[in-house]
């Protein structure tokens, strides 16, 4: 068994040879260079008196030397491959070569390869991964956009769907508007009519100043009848608080000023007064 130095010693000048052989296409080319490739494998793997080489080389360091060699030139593989077969190919064509060198030149040409393949069936397979990561990925972004613009068609939905919400609210409050002012207008209208028909009727019967009195209580009613039917109206349209219009107030005023006078007049009679100032006092007339 060889010592652990020497041992050492040739694994370095292998990985050498393999580097050498990885470095360059056209190495090879001069055949001198080749020759002095198998002498250095002869020194590698030098066979002693039995007839059998003391050195094995480890298949573990073969892969670690083209591991580096391949992180540092991703295309050493190729070329260590064809040179490789070129030296195998001339050993094996040399009549005279030692079978124990040969062996163990085969092995060594067989590790070579079979790391080769293995190399390029992990970068094959990584790259078919990568390949369907990036498809996946792919696929993953489409279903995530097609996603995006669903939510975003729902969304849309939604704020249509607000719309025709606000729309048919909307139409619903005009029409309860249309309606709401249709009746008062109606029920303004007939009461008023009703009313004058009935102080009409009974006029020349009534006292003039209580008829007055009773179409002045009746235009009160009707006109603040009518203001609280569309002050309603405008409360269930626009939720406004009811309130008071200054003008209604002024009106009202006005009416209940006139009732005022009407039975201040009725009360001292002043149609009689008036006659009998005629007869008493005709120079005043």
């Amino acid at each position: 068994m060889l010592p652990k130095e020497e041992i050492d010693l040739r694994d370095a000048n292998l990985a050498e040879i393999i580097s050498i052989l990885s470095s360059d296409q056209e190495i090879l080319s001069d055949d001198n260079v080749v020759l002095q490739i198998i002498d250095k494998l002869k020194q590698v793997y030098t066979v002693d008196q039995t007839g059998k080489s003391a050195y094995r080389h480890e298949y573990s360091r073969i892969f670690g030397k083209m591991k580096e060699l391949k992180d540092s030139n991703p295309n050493c593989l190729e070329i260590l491959g064809q040179n490789i077969g070129l030296v195998y190919e001339k050993i094996q064509k040399d009549p005279d070569i030692n079978e124990e060198f040969f062996k163990c030149c085969l092995k060594l040409y067989d590790h070579i390869n079979l790391e080769i393949a293995r190399m390029n069936y992990v970068d094959n397979i990584t790259r078919e991964i990568q390949n369907s990561t990036s498809k996946l990925n792919q696929n993953i972004k489409e279903i995530k956009d097609t996603s995006d613009s669903i939510t975003n068609e729902i969304e849309d939905t939604k704020q249509e769907a607000k719309k025709l919400r606000s729309k048919l609210d909307k139409a619903q409050q005009e029409t309860i508007t249309i309606l709401g002012i249709f009746s008062a207008v109606v029920l303004a209208f007939m009461g008023g009519m009703s009313f004058s028909s009935s102080v009409l009727e009974s006029m020349y019967l009534s006292n003039v100043y209580k008829v007055s009195f009773i179409c002045l209580l009746i235009g009160l009613v009707l006109v603040n009848l009518i203001y609280v039917l569309f002050t309603f109206i405008m409360h269930i349209n626009k939720d406004r608080p009811f309130k008071w219009n200054r003008v209604i107030i002024v009106l009202d005023l006005i009416l209940i000023g006139f009732m005022v006078v009407d039975l201040v007049a009725w009360a001292i009679d002043i149609k009689s007064l008036a006659v009998w100032i005629q007869k008493s006092l005709p120079w005043i007339i």
